[in-house]
């Protein structure tokens, strides 16, 4: 099987399994912090949540401008059935960068392993994130240029990165609103993984280390302050009509 061909199988399968994959790297947090320890570089808990939580919140930023600046059916808003696009971003976050929900992606992944105090951990784990997204890219980006035409795609993607953004070629999206409703609704579940995840990784470490289930008083209001808003969106999004979508077009 060709080289072209291989990758782009691998990342139509990475990119429907896009959502369980990534939980080897939170299984390998805890093993980490069971063998070696939760080794943050600073005694402060709350501190080290703090500065953790800004790449979170930065790769939230970018996700939630890439989503909330976006029709449907467009690239990047493609869903597990596979590729969905009817038509190619190259306004907004997509004017800068091709893959902009991948790269708030890494950064929230990056603030939530950051927890563990390793910078080895991290490294490895950034590592195996890009092999991973690399596949996922590339059968994205197939998939676009075999429906669009090299010519249309290309043209965009010889002037745009993949990942590492071009700011001087930022062009106002085609959408004057934000829709927040519909980026609330469709990024909380992933927002709230991050804080579950570090909350989850305190837990452990604290009980781990004093042989009974325990956690710090900087866990506990970190893990309930998330679950509230967890259950209040969730409530919002099941329940009522509040979190429907600002732009219904197709």
């Amino acid at each position: 099987m060709a080289l072209e061909v291989e990758f782009e199988k691998q990342g139509n399968f990475l990119f429907k399994n896009r959502s369980h994959i990534p939980l080897i790297f939170v299984f390998a947090g805890f093993a980490y912090i069971y063998v070696y320890g939760l080794n943050r570089p600073v005694e402060n808990m709350y501190l080290w949540i703090g500065i953790c939580t800004l790449p979170i919140l930065l790769g939230q930023y970018i996700r939630a401008y890439a989503i909330g600046f976006s029709g449907n059916k467009t690239s990047g808003r493609n869903t597990s059935a596979g590729q969905v696009a009817e038509s190619i971003n190259k306004t907004g976050m997509y004017s800068m960068v091709r893959h902009p929900l991948y790269l708030g992606n890494y950064f929230m992944w990056l603030g939530t392993l950051m927890f563990v105090g390793s910078w080895e951990f991290v490294v490895m784990c950034s590592f195996g994130y890009w092999f991973y997204y690399e596949r996922i890219m590339y059968a994205e980006e197939q998939f676009l240029r075999g429906k669009f035409g090299k010519e249309q795609y290309d043209e965009w993607s010889a002037n745009t990165p993949a990942i590492f953004p071009k700011f001087k070629n930022f062009k106002s999206s085609q959408y004057n609103v934000f829709d927040w409703k519909d980026t609330l609704r469709r990024e909380y579940l992933g927002l709230c993984a991050s804080f579950f995840v570090m909350s989850f990784y305190g837990i452990f470490y604290f009980s781990v280390e004093n042989q009974t289930l325990t956690w710090s008083e900087e866990v506990k209001w970190m893990f309930y302050g998330n679950l509230g808003f967890f259950l209040i969106v969730r409530l919002l999004s099941k329940k009522t009509k509040w979190l429907q979508p600002l732009r219904l077009e197709a």
